[in-house]
């Protein structure tokens, strides 16, 4: 079975798109430091990174001794790239079930993507792509709703 070109313009579309969701944390938690040394709050900045979508696959806790560090990512979030060379990362977690959750959750985004679009194209819905679209989406809905049981947390 070939594809039309629309079709594998959709897929790769909606790869990149995932990659981009998965790649880059979206949802950076700013604020002071938490930590404590002998009993008093050092002057810094913390900054949680969480990376995934839809469950979360890492998270990371940067700290500084800059307070300025979480306003200089706050003037260009939600594009900004992590300032590692600023802070250190003082615990990092990664969740192996979210990674497996979300790489199956894109995969089968786009399979529904190719199904959809592809169908879109020939102008008519066979029994086995009706079938197969709405397995694929009520495993997605399955997925998205599980997807917090997974995700891994500061």
């Amino acid at each position: 079975m070939s594809f039309h070109r629309g079709t594998w313009l959709a897929i790769a579309m909606g790869a990149v798109v995932f990659a981009l969701l998965n790649l880059h944390a979206w949802r950076p938690g700013i604020g002071g430091r938490t930590d404590r040394n002998n009993g008093v709050q050092p002057d810094g900045s913390e900054l949680e990174l969480y990376y995934g979508w839809p469950a979360c696959y890492r998270a990371e806790l940067l700290r500084s001794d800059d307070p300025g560090m979480g306003r200089r990512v706050l003037h260009t979030a939600p594009y900004y790239l992590p300032p590692y060379s600023e802070g250190w990362v003082s615990s990092r977690y990664v969740g192996w079930l979210a990674i497996v959750l979300d790489i199956a959750f894109a995969l089968l985004s786009l399979v529904l993507l190719g199904v959809i679009f592809e169908s879109g194209q020939r102008e008519r819905w066979t029994r086995r792509a009706r079938i197969a679209s709405l397995l694929i989406a009520l495993v997605l809905v399955v997925g998205y709703w599980t997807a917090e049981i997974v995700s891994v947390h500061l």
